[in-house]
């Protein structure tokens, strides 16, 4: 799964959840590269409960994947401060599972990160 298909996914996962969501990251045409909100984050998500904006970060396959964005966002000092402000910070992975013989679901991991996680 292309980078793009976990965000639309999470964004889509969101809103059938009742969320304004959408994305914040924005592609620069002359470099070719998509750059995140503050290096960081994909999503934006409004009314996730127990936070005004959960600030999203989504990628693809739950195992190694999930493990570098989570590292990603905690070597990031405007990912704590965003914490700080009470805002929630997320991290959004997607795998395809299901039982032998049946058909394969997108499943969502959402990590949810608090204060702590930052005291490594």
């Amino acid at each position: 799964m292309a980078r793009f298909a976990a965000e639309t996914r999470t964004v889509n996962f969101f809103r059938e959840q009742g969320f304004l969501a959408g994305r914040v990251d924005c592609f620069n045409h002359k470099t070719k590269r998509t750059r995140d909100l503050f290096g960081i984050f994909d999503l934006l998500v409004v009314g996730y409960p127990g936070f005004p904006t959960l600030f999203v970060q989504a990628t693809a396959g739950d195992g190694g994947n999930h493990a570098a964005r989570r590292w990603k966002v905690l070597s990031s000092k405007d990912a704590l401060a965003t914490l700080e402000a009470g805002n929630g910070v997320a991290i959004v992975s997607w795998r395809k599972g299901g039982a032998a013989g049946n058909r394969k679901l997108w499943t969502p991991r959402i990590e949810l990160l608090t204060a702590e996680d930052w005291d490594m």
